[in-house]
């Protein structure tokens, strides 16, 4: 009887949404220097990031002028009715690949081949940091800080572990992709333009689920030297009863980066102030909002482990 009770005490100090919020804003602030090695080890995450969202500008505006040219001749379309899709509308996805093809590579390139270590060699700082900080050991000098998070931080695991979670998240944004672009050739059509939608939106909403598990998967092979498939399946696991929390944070996440880049293409295509100066401002932020993430996410797991520590004692009693 003794032990349900303590049992149901915590299970009613689930944190949700917003107490996994207030504990990671509270984070930064209990030892000034995680803010300090945050920032030292952002700077070439910062200076990655700059090239590839210049680059990506560059691509995005190339792909809205190739579908702009397609709208002003939307009045002349020509129609397939056996295969219910327009052929113009076909052709100007073959332009805007033609277009933008060489710009992709160069962004895959620059993604995997700097920015993903950059941000990974990031992320294991703030991630060990935090954690330390959260469980109580927040007296740390940024001397102590950068030698036990950066020098002795095992690298392989989650190396492997993000490979992994690259890997799944292209799948899931190929088809994302595709069918945005089945969505558009078929426009003329509302029923399969609807039924495009309804998958895109469906697909999303999973991506947004299992990014949350695939976030953590990363997690757990920087906090507990676990890597690849079993990292992932282990986020799995101990999310179990709490999933809710992990999806509402990546979609807070979603929702913040995607307001930041429609602020940024607003300013940067109508704005009087020089595109270089909106681009630090937009990286800057863009880089503490992945910080702030994988704090909340630190919370998030501790959370997780305790949740699961709960429901294996209640199955037990």
């Amino acid at each position: 009887m003794e032990s349900t009770q303590r049992v149901t005490v915590l299970e009613g100090k689930k944190l949700g949404l917003w107490g996994i919020l207030k504990e990671a804003l509270k984070i930064p602030f209990m030892n000034p220097n995680f803010i300090i090695s945050s920032f030292i080890t952002s700077l070439p995450v910062f200076c990655s990031l700059f090239l590839y969202e210049s680059l990506y500008v560059q691509t995005i505006t190339e792909a809205v002028n190739v579908l702009q040219t397609d709208q002003d001749h939307q009045d002349h379309q020509d129609l397939d009715r056996a295969f219910c899709f327009s052929w113009d509308h076909l052709k100007a996805v073959d332009m805007l690949l033609g277009r933008v093809s060489h710009n992709f590579v160069l962004l895959v390139i620059l993604h995997l081949g700097i920015l993903h270590f950059f941000d990974l060699f990031n992320t294991i700082t703030i991630v060990n940091s935090a954690s330390d900080i959260y469980a109580g050991d927040n007296v740390l000098t940024l001397k102590q800080m950068f030698i036990k998070h950066v020098m002795d931080t095992r690298i392989k695991g989650p190396l492997v572990t993000s490979i992994f979670v690259v890997l799944l998240t292209s799948l899931l944004s190929t088809g994302l992709i595709s069918i945005a672009l089945y969505a558009y050739i078929t426009y003329y059509y509302p029923l399969f333009m609807m039924l495009f939608v309804t998958m895109f939106v469906a697909l999303l909403v999973q991506h947004v689920k299992w990014s949350a598990v695939w976030n953590m998967g990363t997690l757990i092979s920087i906090l507990e030297y676990k890597e690849g498939n079993e990292a992932l399946l282990v986020s799995a696991y101990i999310s179990r009863g709490n999933r809710l929390s992990g999806s509402l944070l990546m979609l807070v996440y979603v929702v913040w980066r995607l307001c930041l880049r429609l602020g940024y293409y607003f300013m940067a295509w109508n704005s009087r102030t020089s595109r270089v100066w909106i681009s630090i401002v937009y990286v800057s932020l863009v880089c503490v909002a992945n910080g702030l993430k994988w704090v909340a996410f630190v919370v998030y797991f501790k959370e997780c482990r305790k949740w699961s520590s709960v429901t294996q004692v209640s199955q037990s009693v």
